[in-house]
């Protein structure tokens, strides 16, 4: 229905119905539904990319994608949970998860070049307290130890939004090298005839 519509309303109002009548409901409890299988990861990104590409086309550029600045379900998962972390954190959560971000949780281990941070899973109380802390740990230290909520949440979605689409390729996205591949071996067997 929506795509119907897509043609009559100008793209400011339809981003809002967009993000009002689709992104509010995948986003609606990702912290519960944000662990589910591939299967069903796959079908809300589906979702999520269709939604997107009512706005901005099926191969949107980073620009495009930048003038949305929407995260992926995946990336609003990890915002969510980052979220949460800060929460803990700075006590502005219900006391019940004051103990949820642990920092003796981490285990440090140190190569050659550098030390990598995980965190010891058999000393989590439960699987959201690993969840919460391993994407903590991911985040870059200048993010960590930011205070002020709002400016937290602005730098962890850019931070998140750069990370998933900047530095990935959307996997619905042909590489060009693909378009010479399958040239080169027609030519070749056109050639070979």
């Amino acid at each position: 229905m929506l795509k119907c519509m897509s043609k009559f309303i100008d793209k400011t109002h339809l981003k809002m119905l967009l993000e009002s009548l689709v992104l509010s409901k995948l986003y609606y409890l990702i912290i519960v539904w944000g662990e589910c299988s591939k299967s069903v990861l796959k079908s809300v990104t589906k979702i999520f990319k269709r939604a997107r590409e009512m706005l901005i086309g099926k191969y949107p550029t980073i620009e495009e994608k930048e003038s949305l600045f929407w995260l992926d379900p995946l990336g609003q998962y990890n915002y969510e949970l980052c979220i949460f972390a800060f929460q803990c954190k700075h006590n502005m959560c219900p006391k019940i998860f004051t103990n949820m971000l642990d920092s003796s949780l981490i285990i440090k281990k140190t190569t050659r070049n550098s030390t990598l941070e995980s965190i010891d899973k058999d000393k989590c109380k439960s699987h959201l307290q690993f969840v919460i802390n391993d994407s903590w740990i991911k985040l870059p230290k200048e993010i960590q130890n930011i205070e002020r909520p709002n400016h937290f949440k602005k730098e962890l979605k850019r931070y998140i939004f750069n990370i998933n689409n900047v530095n990935q390729k959307d996997p619905d996205m042909c590489d060009l090298a693909c378009i010479d591949e399958v040239i080169n071996h027609v030519l070749n067997r056109n050639l070979s005839n």
